[in-house]
């Protein structure tokens, strides 16, 4: 019934916000077989795109695209506009780590179409931090600064925690990229308080890894190992390949930095 698909992939998503991955597909596979054996096409289009999610954050984003893919054909066949937004979100986050950021971009606003005009103001949050990460990295800060502001305001305004924290850490990284380094980590640390609030350690892992990247770059190199062999610890008891291979980089980079100034 709805009630057990629910509940196995609720406690899926718990398991993936603190970390626990093979926990978190363990339930995304059982829920997902139950929704094919009822032949529940909406409840397999969230559960693909939760495992989507899972193989994205372990480090295979061109498995996580074909997943997010069926989830979203499937949401089109039953007509599901907020799954659909969900789903074009989760695919904003993908494109990018295939070299395809400006097809991130398109689905990160075609969802915030939708969510407009079915007023889904949480998703929409989502997006405008989602589009705002996206656009510090691509150097575009101003756009970027705009967007996470709105996601600020949009999550306070809903009371949403999370999207709050979230937000909050995408600033910092807008402020680091802006040469900003002590707001950047005023606004890390605000972050992480607000994501211990929820209990999101997945969030306060990603948090240690780009504070530790804000301390590298103004020039603290012993405080940039310690926040980033942090993270690596948790990435690395997780199963997090993308970002344990991001942060063995930034950590391998502080070697020669420290070799080329002996």
């Amino acid at each position: 019934d709805r009630g057990k698909q629910n509940t196995l992939n609720n406690i899926g998503v718990v398991y993936m916000e603190t970390g626990r991955l093979d926990e978190a597909m363990h339930y995304f596979m059982e829920g997902l077989e139950y929704e094919e054996m009822v032949g529940d096409k909406c409840g397999m289009a969230g559960t693909l795109d939760n495992i989507g999610n899972l193989i994205h954050t372990k480090g295979d984003a061109e498995k996580a695209l074909a997943y997010h893919q069926r989830s979203l054909d499937l949401y089109r066949m039953v007509g599901d506009r907020n799954g659909m937004a969900w789903c074009l979100s989760s695919l904003g986050y993908t494109y990018p780590d295939l070299g395809q950021a400006e097809k991130g971009v398109k689905c990160f606003l075609e969802s915030s179409d939708i969510c407009r005009d079915i007023g889904d103001q949480h998703i929409l949050v989502y997006n405008c931090y989602g589009l705002a990460d996206l656009n510090a990295d691509l150097g575009k800060l101003d756009r970027a600064e705009g967007y996470v502001n709105d996601a600020l305001a949009l999550s306070k305004e809903l009371g949403a925690k999370r999207e709050e924290g979230a937000a909050t850490y995408v600033l910092g990284k807008v402020l680091r990229e802006r040469g900003k380094y002590q707001e950047a980590m005023a606004a890390f640390e605000a972050a992480r308080e607000i994501l211990g609030e929820v209990g999101d350690t997945y969030l306060g892992s990603l948090i240690d890894y780009d504070a530790g990247l804000c301390l590298k770059a103004s020039g603290d190199p012993a405080g940039a190992r310690e926040l980033l062999t942090r993270a690596r610890i948790y990435f690395e008891r997780g199963g997090m390949g993308l970002w344990l291979k991001r942060s063995d980089e930034a950590l391998a980079d502080l070697d020669q930095q420290r070799l080329a100034s002996m």
